[in-house]
């Protein structure tokens, strides 16, 4: 198997072990959320997340911007905006507890 092929199987096992472990661990309160409604929801924000970190990713490596234009320092800073978007999106969006 080559890795665009394991590459095609690795990020929907992954998206659904990490919806699965979000929902039930870190999440465990909004677990009342209709599942299909939650896991559609989590896609979009994952999405989105990564759409932001590769947009980031693009334009620090592009500018000359010292030791943010370094891959490895781009990659860590894309990389945590991203993340502080996904758990807000996951926490206010995909796993929002119910009212009521």
């Amino acid at each position: 198997m080559g890795p665009v092929v394991a590459r095609c199987i690795s990020a929907p096992v992954a998206i659904v072990a990490t919806f699965i472990l979000n929902r039930m661990w870190a999440f465990g309160a909004a677990r009342e959320t209709p599942l299909v409604e939650a896991f559609l929801a989590y896609c979009a924000i994952q999405g989105i997340g990564f759409f932001i970190n590769f947009i980031l990713y693009t334009g620090f490596v592009s500018l000359p911007l010292g030791v943010v234009s370094q891959p490895v320092v781009a990659l860590a800073l894309a990389s945590c905006i991203a993340l502080a978007f996904n758990f807000l999106g996951l926490r206010f969006f995909a796993f929002k507890p119910r009212k009521g």
